[in-house]
């Protein structure tokens, strides 16, 4: 793509995981249904498990809705969402009657992220596996109605195990300093922005929202600031094709924001080269 030769880049970021992912009308699945799209996924993903479901989220745009923290509990009639793991724990796809999601995760002494361009192709091949068994056991055609990606970056703030950093070293947004009035030691930190992702003709095509969190690094126990960066909306384009143009699209939005909110400090830390 002309538009990767101009994305900040860097040799060592703080990325922990990547996730692609589409929504579509739910499929009339069954619980064998999990089981039987395994078959076709545990030569690359042979490890199983289930979760909870993921509520719908859908981006509208026709009235202000204000950001807040929701917590929804699927309903004992709900069907589970199946994982598919690979052996090393880096790849992950989630399924469920009405979303497909792909991880790339880093774990202890993980390889590098394999970049975006492979991470998009497994997704388009998970994706056409599933629209291909999805015809073949009469359920219908995949019909996205939300795209979504999302990059989590651990950023260190802590020097062992209690002396802090001050994140102004690694954030733009966060000024790290208080009057007079207040000197008590910040402990933690946490906070969202989101921001409104325009096409060509000004109007609106996603939102993209960045999450701040204090916590524990599943990896090492460290304590990290934790910075969520996740774009949704609804494909401009049927099936497939329009995923993934939506996915490219986002995905330039995520870096540049990730560039954006993060110091140029932080980015010598991080080695960028572009």
């Amino acid at each position: 793509m002309e538009a990767e030769g101009r994305l900040p880049k860097f040799r060592r970021p703080p990325l922990v995981e990547v996730v692609h992912g589409v929504q579509f009308r739910p499929l009339p699945m069954s619980v064998v249904h999990p089981g039987l799209f395994y078959t076709r996924m545990r030569d690359r993903y042979p490890l199983t498990q289930t979760v909870a479901p993921l509520p719908p989220a859908y981006e509208v745009f026709d009235k202000f809705t204000p950001l807040q923290m929701s917590f929804e509990f699927a309903s004992g009639a709900s069907m589970p969402r199946a994982w598919f793991v690979s052996d090393d724990d880096n790849m992950l796809v989630q399924l469920q009657p009405d979303r497909l999601l792909l991880n790339w995760r880093r774990g202890a002494g993980a390889a590098e992220y394999p970049q975006f361009e492979t991470v998009s192709a497994e997704f388009q091949r998970v994706f056409s596996q599933l629209e291909a068994f999805a015809e073949e056991q009469n359920l219908g055609p995949l019909e996205p109605n939300q795209c979504e990606m999302t990059y989590i970056n651990h950023l260190k703030i802590f020097d062992g195990e209690s002396s802090y950093l001050n994140p102004s070293s690694l954030l733009r947004v966060w000024l790290g300093t208080s009057g007079v009035d207040w000197d008590v030691p910040l402990e933690d930190l946490a906070f969202a922005a989101r921001y409104v992702l325009r096409g060509g003709d000004g109007q609106p095509v996603g939102r993209l929202t960045a999450a701040l969190n204090t916590l524990a690094s599943p990896a090492t126990g460290d304590r990290v600031l934790q910075l969520e960066i996740t774009a949704r909306g609804a494909p401009r384009a049927p099936r497939l094709p329009g995923v993934i143009s939506f996915h490219e699209m986002v995905h330039e939005q995520i870096v540049q924001c990730f560039a954006g909110l993060t110091t140029p400090e932080a980015h010598k830390e991080w080695e960028r080269w572009q």
